[in-house]
């Protein structure tokens, strides 16, 4: 998986999702972000998806199965600045049942903080 814009909030990980990953990319998401973060014990993570347009289809997969990581970890995982576009997907998926959106950084920093 190639490098995403990572920025560190005080024991917040806050990553930019870019609009170009593959299918392959979102496979190899998971282990990513595992190895990354959960496993450097950083257990609250914000998914800044202001970038995302068009996503695969595997990549609404790979946030539910890394929302339950962090949630096993003891931590939690945020999704921000959604477009309505992937909301109405994520909704009709029954794929925001299962995260916690939010429209801002700070939104989802006390969310997760809480």
């Amino acid at each position: 998986m190639r490098q995403l814009q990572e920025e560190f909030i005080n024991d917040i990980a806050v990553v930019t999702m870019a609009d170009d990953l593959t299918q392959n990319d979102y496979l190899e998401a998971r282990e990513y972000f595992n190895n990354r973060f959960i496993a450097a014990e950083i257990r609250y993570l914000i998914l800044d998806c202001e970038l995302l347009k068009d996503p695969p289809s595997i990549a609404y997969g790979v946030f539910c199965s890394l929302n339950r990581d962090f949630i096993r970890a003891g931590g939690r995982m945020a999704i921000i600045h959604i477009s309505a576009q992937v909301k109405m997907i994520m909704d009709r998926i029954h794929v925001t049942e299962q995260l916690s959106l939010y429209a801002t950084q700070a939104e989802a920093m006390d969310a997760l903080k809480g």
